[in-house]
């Protein structure tokens, strides 16, 4: 028999896929109520990709959901030096608008310079102004923009942080084609960043439940192996509900 199980990389849309249901819905009932930015937390392997890549099938066609690569996306150079400080804490903003305009196949902007930051007024109406361009000819679905995986140290205050997900929450409200997905490696007490004090919706993703965990073995093999419940139940104890556990 071969094996049903995909243990050694994130699952696409093209595979099977158990599970999540109640995260899945609560994310889709959030942006229906309008919320527009969020964070995903989870430790390593216990399925955040997976679970990104299955959002275009889950949510509908309303939504055009986008993957970026985190760690591919461009780093911030340091600015020159004679640049202001404001330049460089944009860094984040800028990032983020990056891998949007790469996802939409347009070219990324340039990190902005104080000079420009004060032209448009701060780093949040050059953050509208840039968004609004690239969506110009692409605002007939909401653009769903998950970026994959980030760290949790990552989000730190001194790097513009707090800032950079304040101005971008407001600017997605005033922008309801778009939403965004931070999916980040780790749990939301690993941040540098207070996020309850953040116009940010959290989501965690942990283990997987005793029912999630039975869909997963039975379903997969249904007709070749047969699972008894002392079985299932000692599986899902001793594994934790991990999905990489579960499956070995």
């Amino acid at each position: 028999m071969r094996n049903p199980f995909v243990i050694d990389r994130p699952l696409t849309a093209q595979d099977p896929f158990y599970g999540r249901d109640a995260l899945f819905q609560r994310l889709q009932d959030d942006l229906l109520e309008g919320r527009r930015l969020f964070a995903l937390f989870g430790k390593r392997r216990i399925g955040k990709t997976s679970f990104i890549h299955q959002l275009d099938l889950r949510l509908g066609g309303r939504y055009l959901v986008h993957y970026i690569a985190w760690e591919k996306s461009r780093a911030a150079p340091p600015p020159p030096r004679q640049q202001h400080a404001r330049s460089g804490r944009s860094a984040p903003l800028w990032r983020l608008a990056c891998g949007m305009a790469e996802a939409l196949g347009q070219s990324a902007p340039p990190l902005p310079s104080a000079a420009t930051l004060e032209a448009a007024g701060d780093a949040e109406a050059w953050l509208r102004q840039t968004l609004a361009t690239l969506l110009d000819d692409h605002a007939d679905q909401v653009h769903l923009f998950c970026y994959d995986a980030l760290q949790p140290q990552e989000l730190n205050p001194s790097q513009g942080w707090d800032e950079a997900l304040t101005a971008l929450a407001r600017t997605v409200a005033e922008l309801p084609a778009v939403a965004v997905l931070l999916v980040i490696e780790g749990r939301p007490e690993e941040c540098a960043l207070s996020l309850s004090d953040l116009p940010i919706r959290p989501l965690l993703l942990s283990g997987l439940s005793a029912q999630d965990s039975e869909d997963l073995l039975t379903l997969l093999t249904h007709g070749a192996i047969h699972f008894d419940p002392e079985s299932l139940r000692r599986i899902q104890v001793l594994s934790g509900g991990e999905p990489l556990f579960v499956q070995h």
